[in-house]
């Protein structure tokens, strides 16, 4: 079975914005009017309604969402409006205002719990996001796009940091159906760091330094994505994916994972999280379920994207392939392309992304990929 995507061509006319098709309001994949084209940004905003009781809409909870879209806000609406429009930044301002007021009454709720646990919450609370909400306001102040952009990522890095460490530990918001228990599964989060190799070298973001090789950070969503995570957390602490070509580069998407004699893997279902259900759907496409206008929580719409790869002709054929995304979509109202609803993503890149447009199909190899973070996430078959 040749498992992987459709060729270069078809999915560059599949990724252009359907005009014959429905088109959802921009916030169906954004925040208000704006479209959120960033993976670390995707994760932040989807991060699962929860404390250490369990996952639930609590007051605490909810503000603290409000909180994460003000701080996103902030961003979306420079980058999009424009930071030489001078009615992006009053309105900037605001954004962040309200995300720190709403943060500031909330301390006693982000640095509750254990005593390991609240150290460690009061040191972030503390040392880097109040700081770091400072920092925001006086920049956006005076106008300071470097500092802003900086200021803004870090505080919103913190407080998501913050509102996963009350999520419970090692359970989802919902329940895998039974027939797919036998499959390895990723109960919250993963950080998987792989490392790409060149001969040629990757040049750097300065345009002179070159280094022979570079670190990928890769973010997994099993809130999400369960079982698609799942399967290439394992795959990945077997060291499935050490020394392995990159296997197919074209305009739009990087794809590897075929070994043949590598791996007899047992394939797993797609699934796919809406953004307004509770719970993933499994074995059928958007198309096929008749929901193709309804946006997914993780879309294909931010460079470094991760697919898994599956046969089109089969639902259920994913087995070790994936594939990282290129493509960036222009700031236009959003349509719908053929890879949500048809792949699962099932995480993003969030670091070094940009260095993507730079592998070469006959050179470069994944030296290696390891989990750094959430490992104790993974749940397999025989636990």
């Amino acid at each position: 079975m040749t498992t992987g995507l459709v060729s270069s061509s078809i999915l560059f006319s599949s990724l252009m914005i359907h005009t014959n098709a429905m088109v959802a309001s921009i916030a169906d994949v954004g925040v208000r009017e704006f479209l959120v084209k960033d993976g670390r940004q995707f994760l932040r905003l989807t991060i699962p309604l929860g404390d250490d009781d369990g996952f639930n809409s609590s007051p605490e909870a909810q503000d603290l969402k409000i909180a994460q879209e003000n701080l996103e806000l902030v961003r979306l609406r420079l980058e999009q409006v424009g930071f030489t429009n001078p009615s992006a930044w009053g309105p900037a301002l605001k954004d962040a205002t309200t995300a720190a007021n709403i943060i500031k009454s909330n301390r006693p709720f982000l640095v509750s719990g254990s005593d390991s646990s609240s150290t460690i919450s009061s040191q972030i609370f503390d040392n880097n996001l109040i700081p770091q909400l400072t920092v925001l306001n006086d920049a956006i102040r005076v106008k300071d796009v470097t500092s802003t952009l900086n200021a803004q990522e870090l505080s919103a890095k913190a407080l998501a940091d913050l509102r996963q460490l009350h999520l419970p530990k090692k359970q989802l918001p919902f329940t895998i159906p039974s027939e797919y228990m036998k499959l390895p599964r990723l109960m919250g989060r993963a950080t998987v760091e792989m490392v790409l190799k060149s001969p040629r070298g990757y040049r750097l973001e300065d345009g002179k330094t070159v280094v022979p090789k570079v670190a990928l950070t890769l973010e997994l969503d099993g809130y999400h994505t369960p079982i698609t995570a799942g399967n290439f957390i394992d795959l990945v602490n077997r060291g499935y994916y050490d020394n392995m070509p990159l296997q197919r580069v074209e305009e739009l998407t990087i794809q590897t994972g075929a070994s043949p004699g590598k791996s007899s893997r047992a394939t797993i279902p797609l699934e796919l999280f809406y953004k307004n259900d509770k719970e993933p759907v499994y074995g059928i496409t958007s198309d096929d379920d008749v929901r193709a206008t309804d946006t997914m929580a993780l879309p294909f719409q931010a460079y470094g994207a991760l697919g898994m790869a599956r046969d089109n002709d089969g639902a259920d054929t994913a087995s070790t392939e994936f594939f990282f995304l290129k493509w960036k979509q222009a700031l236009i109202a959003p349509g719908r392309n053929t890879l949500d609803g048809f792949y699962s993503c099932f995480g993003y890149v969030s670091s070094n992304e940009q260095l993507l447009s730079q592998v070469d199909l006959n050179s470069d190899i994944i030296e290696s990929a390891r989990v750094v973070k959430g490992a104790e996430n993974l749940v397999l078959p025989s636990d």
